[in-house]
């Protein structure tokens, strides 16, 4: 028996309801991080159900970063991760 966590962590990461340092909603600081639906209307109730923008950086180094804190913290017990 091995411990194992993760899984579908690009969806719990950047959770548009999750808040930020600055006590803000990611939504509420960066709608633009997710992808822009056919009819060019980004809304917070589909910002999951679009692909997130992989080509923003910012968005890419919040996702690296949290995902290290998850590895150096909750998960540091873990003999397997899945990402």
């Amino acid at each position: 028996m091995y411990p194992q966590a993760g899984g579908h962590i690009f969806e719990y990461i950047p959770n548009p309801d999750n808040v930020l340092p600055s006590g803000r909603t990611i939504w509420e600081e960066h709608s633009e991080w997710y992808g822009l639906p056919e009819n060019g209307i980004r809304k917070k109730e589909n910002a999951l159900r679009t692909q997130f923008c992989v080509s923003n950086e910012d968005l890419m180094e919040f996702l690296g970063a949290a995902l290290v804190n998850l590895i150096m913290n909750e998960w540091k017990d873990a003999d397997q991760i899945d990402v």
